[in-house]
């Protein structure tokens, strides 16, 4: 029985003996694969750099990293839909990888813009709502679904993506000044003045939202708001040489100061 015993611990000792040479090697030659792939980026050279990482992927299939530098190198060879998939393996070995959520709703945001071009609506629908999916945390991403939404006439689901973007980022004036805007063409104008004074205190240069908050001041009756509203929406227009949108609005507060529907001839 002690001899037996060992046998055993002699083999098991010469397994580990053999196996830890291999593993120092394999890690030596993925950080070399690595290496070369970076050279072949700075080079502009993506198939090359694509063609380590698969190498990378073949030694080592759990490495996060590498799934997220092949999906990169894919995107720039056009390859998407394999970039894709390997976006959300690194998600899947590494929930914490922030870039690989970020590559991934790239990726989709695309899709989606070039799916509206193409009045591709239920195909641009879909790609940004898989966008906000893959970095739920991402403005951008929920800006464009909104925008979606409302372009499509789904105004009760834009109100909820934007509110969620106002919510999770609440300094982003953008996010405020589309909720105001839902808010405001859904005749809610209390909240909507809420959401734009909100988007213009954080923007004070946000031309279009001081002139959307004047109009929901009047709205509300309340003209001698909604006149300094329309006039610092002048201001800002004129600043960036929007001459145009100055005197739309400079028109509005003349309106607004008399009392007029805004609709009708100062």
């Amino acid at each position: 029985m002690t001899i037996r015993r060992a046998r055993i611990v002699l083999a098991l000792s010469i397994l580990v003996l053999t196996a830890t040479p291999v593993r120092a090697g394999s890690s030596e030659e993925i950080a070399r694969l690595f290496q070369e792939a970076a050279s072949h980026e700075s080079r502009g050279e993506w198939s090359l750099a694509s063609s380590n990482y698969s190498k990378i992927i073949d030694k080592d299939p759990e490495n996060p990293r590498a799934h997220y530098l092949l999906a990169t190198a894919q995107v720039r060879i056009g390859m998407n839909d394999y970039a894709i998939k390997n976006f959300k393996e690194a998600i899947r070995l590494d929930p914490d990888l922030g870039e690989a959520r970020e590559g991934l709703e790239g990726v989709f945001v695309t899709r989606g813009l070039l799916a509206r071009q193409s009045g591709k609506k239920a195909e641009a629908l879909t790609a940004f709502e898989e966008a906000v999916a893959a970095n739920p945390r991402s403005v951008s991403a929920a800006l464009e679904l909104g925008a979606e939404l409302e372009n499509q006439g789904q105004s009760e689901r834009a109100l909820e993506v934007y509110g969620k973007a106002a919510a999770s980022s609440p300094d982003d004036a953008t996010s405020h000044a589309k909720l105001g805007a839902v808010y405001a063409a859904r005749g809610m104008n209390d909240r909507a003045v809420t959401e734009l004074e909100t988007a213009v205190r954080l923007n004070p240069h946000d031309a279009a939202s001081y002139r959307a908050l004047g109009q929901v001041y009047a709205a509300l009756g309340r003209r001698d708001k909604a006149a300094a509203a329309f006039h610092e929406a002048m201001r800002q227009y004129v600043l960036v040489g929007d001459m145009v949108g100055g005197s739309e609005a400079e028109a509005l507060e003349k309106r607004a100061k008399a009392g007029q529907p805004l609709g009708d001839k100062p």
